[in-house]
């Protein structure tokens, strides 16, 4: 309090100016940067959620073309059946004309236990080129064993496998078998008629770099059990979620994704990096429990990092504005109130000398230069001084 009491009037009132600025200013940039931090928040919510739905729906359009392909396939064949115009080459072309005309699916195959007093199996297998029939291959007997086979047979509607590792025809391929039924006159289930979707050939439109949103961002795939099925590290295909991030965030999600609910979650990768995943549940086949759960991650880091420029921005353009302020604020007390002042007590000063005789004359008039209370001081002293 000492120092400040010594200061002159200016710098005293450079100091109060100054303290209210900073005070003012600091609460302006606070409640700048909080409505930014929630805008940029509530923004990347609606960024993470847009995005998961998008790629949702290039997995439901997925299975719903799978499933339709199969149906139109099947009716074709039960249209043969009744009208006893069926044969093993027609139905080879049948089976033929799915894989080329749809991207995800690799191989498409036919099971009948019973045709024409034999076992028939039919595999057929995608060579790339579109709208031609695809390559009939060396059947293999593990397809009547698959389980959306088995289950399209007992079941007598369409049937899903879970996703699985499997080696077929000489590699490995990671994906999962739709199967529909097949009827013979009466409406007994006679086959199945199925495909493999290949998750590599899903997963290019989710893990390509034209997908990404923000820095270091992520698209991934699970099941209802957590598995994962399409992610950008291979070497997590197939693996628990939970057993790559075993926290209590990522077990809510797997909740979530067995009960099929869309969502905004909380998330830390395997790396330890946290972030929200917005996450939009599909099924595959509208009976059943069974789900593709797209998840789609940003980093908080990401999230943040406007808001971050805009902490700088903030800080740079408060400082600028403090100083300005400040350096104005001395400038026109030290150029215009403080001057004035000193020429006052310079005036007062000579003035009571002349008055004690200390000085011969009388000290000049001061110029009036503004009519405030500066102003009404000089004409009181110069009216004595007159």
């Amino acid at each position: 309090m000492n120092i400040f009491s010594r200061l002159n009037v200016g710098a005293k009132v450079a100091c109060v100016v100054t303290a209210f600025v900073v005070i003012c200013v600091s609460i302006l940039a606070f409640f700048i940067i909080s409505a930014s931090k929630h805008s940029l928040e509530e923004q990347a919510h609606r960024i993470v959620e847009q995005a998961s739905y998008r790629y949702g729906n290039i997995l439901d359009m997925v299975s719903s073309e799978v499933l339709d392909t199969l149906f139109v396939g099947a009716t074709a064949i039960n249209t043969q059946i009744e009208h006893n115009t069926i044969s093993a080459e027609r139905l080879k072309d049948i089976v033929t004309a799915i894989p080329n005309n749809i991207n995800s699916i690799e191989y498409a195959y036919l099971f009948m236990p019973q045709f024409m007093g034999e076992e028939l199996i039919i595999l057929a297998q995608s060579n790339g080129k579109e709208g031609q029939k695809a390559a009939i291959i060396k059947s293999e007997p593990i397809i009547k064993t698959f389980t959306s086979i088995q289950g399209a047979i007992a079941n007598n509607k369409p049937s899903l496998s879970h996703p699985a590792i499997i080696n077929f025809q000489n590699k490995e391929l990671y994906a999962q078998g739709f199967g529909v039924p097949i009827h013979d006159k009466n409406g007994k289930v006679i086959g199945a008629l199925g495909a493999f979707i290949n998750f590599a050939n899903i997963g290019i439109p989710l893990l390509s770099e034209e997908a990404r949103v923000f820095n270091d961002d992520q698209r991934f795939v699970i099941d209802e059990q957590g598995t994962i099925i399409i992610n950008q590290n291979q070497n997590f295909i197939g693996k628990k979620l939970d057993e790559i991030v075993p926290t209590q965030e990522t077990k809510n999600i797997i909740i979530a994704a067995k009960e099929g609910k869309d969502g905004i979650f909380p998330y830390r990768t395997a790396a330890g990096i946290e972030g929200i995943v917005g996450m939009r549940s599909i099924k595959p086949l509208n009976e059943g429990n069974m789900y593709w759960n797209v998840l789609s991650y940003i980093p908080n880091k990401s999230i943040n990092e406007p808001l971050v420029e805009l902490l700088w921005i903030i800080i740079a353009c408060s400082i600028g504005t403090i100083l300005i302020i400040v350096i104005g604020t001395m400038y026109y007390l030290r150029t215009c109130v403080a001057k004035r002042i000193r020429l006052i007590l310079n005036a007062l000063t000579s003035f009571f000398a002349y008055l004690n005789h200390e000085r011969k004359d009388a000290p000049q008039p001061l110029k009036i230069v503004a009519q405030d209370e500066l102003g009404e001081m000089g004409n009181a002293i110069n009216d004595n001084i007159q």
